[in-house]
């Protein structure tokens, strides 16, 4: 009789079958064996003329017709899984090797992984957004837990969309309030981000999306906000502005438009675009 699974991997999918395989061939090279593991795609596309069903069969992942929503679509996710942690990935992501076996090491019922993003892709913003990223490892104010104990987070009430575009960092400190005495494990493996070739334009929208939310998230943690709008929290990345200049010009411009954009869409809500 196959064994229950230790960890269930959610992806949430949108005709992205160009990098789903990478993502989904990564995680079926992790060193963990594979009945300690499951994956679900959770594909909110109309159709899947994409490839993204195949993809999903070829790698043994279990496909999942969602709804038109990926806050939804990853709930459902975790209200299947049958592990008892529950790990939720963006399908641009791309596993290190040892990612899912230390993850279950160090995780019990009563902490969250946290894990070290590096992102890569072409031209001068993504490189400015790989330079942002590299300064989020090991805190917490900008670091998100991507595996919970499924208990934990069924009993958050999950991924809210009255915050879509930032129910990460919500579920994020949710939990943590709720769960007061929780802890916070970041690992050594490391996952790749996949940012394509970010342009300024996409940078202005994928903020204006966000500032859709941005009021209610506000409400909700008034201090977590203080702190994540605050340049301080670079403050460990001195030597780094100081090595490369031209990406810290390129950075504090990439910052300023992003805060500016969350500000100006949270005061025109009527105005806000759906997708990013």
């Amino acid at each position: 009789m196959k064994k229950r699974p230790i960890i269930s991997v959610i992806i949430p999918n949108y005709k992205s079958n160009d990098v789903l395989e990478s993502c989904l061939k990564s995680i079926s090279n992790q060193t963990l064996d594979k009945d300690e593991f499951e994956v679900f795609v959770m594909d909110d596309s109309a159709n899947t003329e994409d490839g993204s069903y195949e993809t999903s069969k070829k790698y043994g992942a279990f496909w999942i017709k969602g709804q038109r929503e990926r806050c939804k679509n990853k709930n459902l996710g975790a209200e299947l899984a049958r592990g008892d942690f529950v790990y939720f990935v963006d399908q641009d992501m791309v596993f290190t090797k040892n990612v899912l076996k230390e993850a279950i090491q160090k995780i019990n019922k009563n902490s969250l992984i946290t894990i070290p993003e590096i992102s890569f892709g072409k031209g001068f913003w993504t490189k400015c957004k790989i330079f942002e990223r590299s300064m989020y490892i090991g805190n917490h104010i900008s670091q998100l837990a991507r595996i919970y104990p499924k208990e934990i987070f069924l009993k958050s009430g999950g991924f809210d969309d009255a915050v879509l575009g930032i129910e990460d960092m919500d579920l994020f400190h949710r939990v943590l309030e709720q769960n007061p005495k929780i802890k916070v494990i970041e690992i050594k493996s490391q996952v790749y981000h996949d940012e394509g070739e970010l342009k300024f334009t996409q940078i202005i929208r994928r903020m204006r999306f966000i500032g859709a939310s941005f009021n209610e998230y506000k409400k909700r943690y008034p201090q977590v906000v203080k702190r994540q709008m605050s340049f301080s929290k670079y403050k460990n990345g001195l030597p780094k502005f100081l090595m490369h200049p031209f990406l810290t010009y390129g950075f504090f411009i990439m910052k300023i438009t992003e805060g500016l954009s969350v500000i100006i869409a949270s005061k025109k809500p009527e105005n806000q675009i759906t997708q990013y």
